[in-house]
């Protein structure tokens, strides 16, 4: 471990984010105090820079990157950060989209430099993020492998930020407090992050409900997909997608039934991330339930 001159303690811990609903977007929209941001989807990782040369980057909790896809980036990313001027140490907080090899940074709870206000931790993001706008057009060598989050105030830009992403069918939107201070490690209350989740119609093909050790529900709803342009489901039918989700609190649910599942993202190849069912779909039956309810992920960067 090492300490700059604010006293602060590298490795960092990222400070992470609460889940809203979308609904509280409005009311945040029309409230001047807070800040809308893209929610990227990558690795979340710091990187410490000091003026020695020394580069240094970790994962939210810490601990060394260990991304595989991730790490044959990061030597490229050190190169394109530059070299600061003596006096210079600072810690970006950002996401490392390891398909592309671009480091978005979103915060900087950390800077010494000459002539410019010191930003600790305790520093309000309003300030954080002026300084980070700053240091990013003065030092970094090359701005397109690292670039800043899309980042909108006042009522319209929010507004349009929060279209923008669903045009494209991006992750969601992070609400940002402009007073707030980086609650290192902390998973803080004032601001928060909201998730464009869609639904699907599926098939149940199979259900495993019962009690684990501890005497809590447990088990998983097995389903599927119809190839685009089906329509019927058929004991000689072939599912073109499969997936699951728990059963947890779902209550009856028997192989043949319709539901409707909430997610995140899905992948071609099965599977759908974060999925939750909602609900029974009694005035849906099988034979709509075609992959081409899917709409594809976005990991477009505004």
């Amino acid at each position: 471990m090492s300490n700059d001159s604010q006293g602060v303690t590298w490795p960092f811990q990222a400070m992470t984010f609460k889940t809203a609903k979308r609904e509280v977007l409005d009311d945040y929209e029309a409230d001047d105090r807070f800040a809308f941001e893209q929610k990227m989807d990558g690795v979340r990782c710091m990187i410490l820079v000091t003026e020695d040369g020394a580069r240094q980057v970790v994962q939210r909790h810490g601990e060394p990157l260990k991304h595989a896809a991730s790490l044959i980036h990061v030597p490229d990313i050190f190169k394109a950060i530059g070299r600061p001027q003596k006096g210079w140490r600072f810690v970006l907080d950002g996401e490392l989209m390891f398909d592309t090899g671009r480091y978005i940074c979103f915060d900087m709870p950390s800077l010494t430099a000459p002539l410019m206000p010191a930003i600790t931790p305790n520093s309000p993001f309003a300030h954080r993020h002026r300084a980070l706008v700053s240091l990013w057009g003065y030092v970094f060598e090359d701005q397109e492998r690292i670039g800043l989050v899309r980042h909108a105030q006042g009522a319209e830009s929010k507004h349009l930020l929060v279209q923008t992403i669903k045009e494209i069918n991006g992750e969601g939107v992070l609400i940002k407090d402009l007073g707030a201070s980086y609650g290192m490690g902390a998973r803080v209350g004032h601001s928060m992050k909201v998730k464009f989740t869609k639904t699907v119609d599926v098939i149940v093909l199979a259900v495993d409900q019962g009690r684990n050790e501890a005497g809590n529900l447990s088990g998983s709803i097995r389903f599927c997909l119809l190839p685009d342009g089906a329509t019927e489901f058929t004991d000689e039918t072939t599912p073109a997608w499969y997936g699951s989700c728990s059963a947890i609190g779902r209550g009856d649910v028997q192989p043949g039934d319709v539901i409707e599942v909430e997610y995140l993202a899905y992948m071609a190849g099965g599977g759908i991330r974060e999925p939750r069912m909602t609900r029974k779909r009694d005035d849906k039956n099988p034979g709509e339930c075609t992959v081409a309810q899917f709409v594809e992920h976005s990991k477009m960067i505004l």
